[in-house]
């Protein structure tokens, strides 16, 4: 009786460690795929509405194709919400998996969430051992979340030469075409025309491009809606620009709309490929950029967008 009742207790826990193990690792490894899904639609999702804003909208077919693709079998059920507008009146509390969002949030974000999906098209995961041992515990919903937030750049530290709204919206027609026809940019001053700004009393809109370069930098920290002072005497930026040309990279560069005196208001950031430094030649360009523990803005769109994962 000693033996047996040993054998048969030793037995019923090392099937329950067994359940524990494989079940809880089936869970584990349930909810690591679905959080790879969710991240990859996440992502997918957010560069589809920065390339094609007209169907931003209609995302779930895409959602749903990126979470099958990181699921092992291939399936998964997928829902995607997606704020283009307005997004700072949008609801701070999520409900689970999704953390709320930030509060200080007001870009677009696009939100996946991912859930368990078998063959029959039903949503629980079922255990390998437990089943047996609970009495016919059917399983678990797995799920996971993914939240993307893009727009614009709040801030940026940057190449320190600023150019005029002006001249990016007559480079690329206001926005609408990208890249832009490679241009030369004269040093600027102000216009006699807006360009199609608003602009505040007494100032005067920007042309051509400036130089905020101080004390021997040619890198700079920029805020949209900042006013800056142009030095008098600028620093030399030309080893910055030739760097920036040999790597054929296109650069951030803070784009200014209006200007009174020596002080110019800075209205946003755009992404510039120098070709030549004198004069200053290049080309405008859409670019998005990954960046963490930045939210994007919801300033004027120069086409250089940053994406961040928010949660």
């Amino acid at each position: 009786m000693a033996v047996l009742v040993a054998i048969l207790f030793g037995g019923g826990v090392l099937l329950g460690l067994g359940a524990l193990v494989i079940d809880v690792g089936l869970i584990a490894h349930e909810r690591e795929q679905l959080q790879g899904g969710a991240d990859a639609a996440a992502w997918a999702v957010a560069a589809s509405c920065v390339r094609t804003p007209a169907t931003c909208a209609a995302q779930q077919p895409l959602a749903q194709r990126q979470a099958d693709g990181n699921a092992r079998d291939g399936r998964s059920a997928a829902s995607v919400t997606v704020c283009a507008t307005g997004c700072g009146g949008e609801p701070r509390g999520r409900t689970e998996p999704c953390p709320a969002l930030p509060t200080a949030l007001t870009a677009s974000f696009a939100e996946v969430r991912t859930e368990t999906r078998d063959g029959g098209g039903g949503t629980l995961l079922p255990p390998v051992l437990a089943q047996a041992m609970a009495g016919g515990y059917a399983g678990t919903t797995v799920a996971a979340c993914a939240q993307v937030a893009w727009g614009a750049p709040a801030t940026g530290t940057v190449l320190a030469l600023a150019v005029s709204h002006c001249a990016w919206a007559d480079a690329t027609q206001n926005g609408a075409v990208y890249p832009s026809a490679t241009g030369a940019l004269a040093a600027g001053g102000a216009s006699p025309a807006s360009c199609g700004q608003n602009l505040p009393t007494s100032w005067s809109a920007t042309t051509g491009y400036t130089s905020f370069a101080v004390d021997g930098s040619c890198e700079r920290t920029f805020d949209t809606a900042d006013t800056v002072t142009a030095p008098a005497a600028p620093a030399d930026c030309t080893a910055a620009l030739d760097a920036a040309r040999s790597s054929g990279e296109p650069v951030l560069l803070p784009v200014t709309d209006a200007v009174r005196g020596n002080d110019y208001r800075i209205s946003g950031f755009a992404s510039f490929v120098v070709i030549d430094d004198d004069p200053l030649t290049g080309r405008f360009e859409q670019r998005m950029t990954p960046v963490n523990g930045q939210l994007p803005g919801d300033g004027r769109d120069y086409g250089a967008t940053y994406l961040t994962r928010i949660g």
